[in-house]
């Protein structure tokens, strides 16, 4: 079974908070979208526009079977346009002025970041003490004034028979949602289906080769290769990867019963955090919820 590949691109059309660690009284946002969000996001949607409740497991593991998700990064949108088209035609991201967050976090701070001040208040309507925090979020525009876009790609089995991309336009990420948080909006009518050239495509300018998935197994899928001191662009399972960086575990919330959503929490895995140097060239299989693997294949 081979996967599809397509370029996704959303606007934000409001602040976005990815949940991270608390610093003081500032909770700090992920700056870039995992794809355990936007599996979780889909999950919702999809279950809330063609299922029942009770179908959201069911969802979720259709998911893992049929669809790919890299994570999506920030981009300042001047030209949407041109920039769409440059990606389609696989830009080579080392050769532009793309703006990881590791690699100059101060002015990525700067230019996409800004917080939200608020607190508990009493029965007498005033203050409660210590209850003053802030939530960091990724503005929808930038100090610049330009629209906030995030980028990311999709991997569809070609067996696959989910309409997840009837759903993209009406999914909403990240917390504080009820206030209207999140939100974002397809560009374009429909995700864009790349084209393969000798088996490959280009996705943030690495090399991908889409293979083949494993019938009997959730864990294959599309593969990034990368050359020595390229940035991971994922968490990536750590135990048989030699990278300089960070590691975290990598845990969620689960769903088991809509009823009772984010009830339970999964295993940990402990991963490299994106933008970690792999000290060797070395390819890496794209897992469910957006994880990378090392693979020999």
């Amino acid at each position: 079974m081979h996967w599809n590949a397509y370029l996704v691109l959303f606007r934000l059309l409001s602040p976005l908070h990815i949940g991270w660690r608390k610093v003081g009284n500032l909770q700090q946002t992920r700056p870039y979208l995992p794809g355990r969000n936007l599996r979780g996001a889909l999950a919702a949607r999809l279950t809330r526009d063609f299922g029942e409740k009770q179908d959201y497991q069911e969802t979720e593991e259709k998911i893992d079977k049929f669809l790919r998700f890299t994570y999506f990064y920030p981009a300042a949108l001047t030209d949407i346009q041109k920039f769409y088209s440059e990606l389609v035609a696989g830009t080579d991201f080392k050769k532009t002025d793309w703006l990881w967050s590791w690699k100059d976090p101060e002015k990525f701070s700067w230019l996409f970041l800004d917080s939200y001040a608020s607190t508990a208040t009493s029965d007498k309507r005033t203050a409660e003490e210590g209850a003053l925090h802030e939530t960091e979020f990724i503005s929808h525009s930038t100090k610049e004034d330009k629209q906030v876009g995030l980028v990311g790609y999709a991997f569809a089995r070609n067996d696959c028979n989910l309409p997840w991309k009837e759903v993209l336009n009406r999914l909403q990420f990240g917390g504080e949602r009820t206030y209207g948080w999140g939100r974002v909006a397809l560009w374009g009518r429909e995700p864009e289906k790349l084209k393969a050239e000798e088996s490959k495509i280009k996705c943030f300018g690495y090399t991908v080769y889409p293979g083949r998935s494993k019938d009997d197994t959730f864990g294959g899928g599309p593969v990034f290769s990368l050359e020595k001191e390229e940035f991971l662009l994922a968490h990536t399972k750590a135990e048989v990867v030699e990278s300089q960086g960070a590691i975290e575990p990598v845990a969620g919330r689960t769903t088991k019963d809509g009823a009772f959503f984010g009830r339970e929490i999964s295993m940990a895995e402990i991963c490299w955090v994106p933008g970690s140097k792999v000290k060797q060239a070395a390819k890496f299989c794209l897992v469910k919820e957006g994880l990378w693997e090392r693979t020999t294949r």
